[in-house]
């Protein structure tokens, strides 16, 4: 198990591990911390359903996509965090309802996430 922010000397918790979230991912029995941003944190705060795809990359990076319905909007929220847990991104987009269903907000954000671990930038753009 890794615990980031432990200091294994005086065995107490740094005010920096205190903002990370921990994930129990069940197929392969491995514990993920993942430093959570305010945009994660804001989707959490709504408490709609949402659909979710999460994945563990060869190279190490977790990617954790979703969409949901939120009015006349599919929200899509697009998640990759490195290796150790460290934000890499964290990105909202609201797509029109009109032209976009969950499922394919759901496709295009990983396609997105999956890109980013990938190693391309950040800013680049989504690929419609």
């Amino acid at each position: 198990m890794l615990l980031l922010g432990f200091d294994r000397w005086n065995h107490s918790l740094s005010p920096q591990s205190m903002l990370l979230t921990s994930i129990h991912n069940d197929q392969t029995k491995e514990h993920f911390m993942f430093a959570r941003g305010d945009v994660y944190n804001e989707w959490t705060q709504l408490p709609a359903s949402d659909e979710n795809y999460t994945e563990a990359a060869e190279n190490g990076c977790q990617l954790e996509v979703r969409a949901r319905i939120n009015g006349d909007v599919v929200d899509v929220l697009v998640c990759v965090y490195a290796a150790d847990g460290e934000r890499v991104v964290e990105h909202r987009e609201s797509l029109p309802v009109s032209q976009w269903t969950v499922e394919q907000g759901l496709e295009r954000g990983r396609d997105y996430a999956e890109r980013i671990a990938a190693g391309e930038s950040v800013g680049l753009p989504y690929a419609d």
